[in-house]
């Protein structure tokens, strides 16, 4: 009888001793999970913020070709006037020099009648 108390008694202490271990592991458990929900939390704020950044960029791209494609415009809308501005040049040259011809013509013939010009 006293083996059995013996038995019982030794038995009683595994068993405590295997509860006191669960309980040790699921409290470690339980940690383990309020640190990967941490994590996941973390994780979800760090994908919201690098969408963030994502959508600015974007508006930033979308703007910085929107200022590309007005300077293109503008350099070529100033393409087209200085080649009218040269056309306009090169008229004036012209008619300058019709007047300079028409000068030396006028010169001439005042120079021809006799009187000093």
């Amino acid at each position: 009888l006293e083996e059995k108390a013996v038995g019982i008694k030794a038995a009683q202490e595994e068993r405590d001793a295997a509860r006191s271990e669960l309980n040790k592991a699921s409290a470690e458990r339980e940690q383990a999970r309020g640190q990967a929900e941490e994590l996941r939390e973390r994780c979800s704020e760090k994908d919201t913020q690098i969408n963030d950044v994502k959508a600015t960029l974007k508006i930033k791209e979308d703007e910085l070709e929107r200022v590309r494609e007005t300077l293109q415009e503008d350099l070529m809308r100033s393409r087209e006037e200085a080649k009218q501005t040269k056309h306009e040049l090169d008229r004036v040259k012209g008619q300058m020099q019709e007047t300079e011809k028409a000068l030396e013509t006028c010169k001439g013939k005042v120079e021809a009648y006799g009187i000093e010009a």
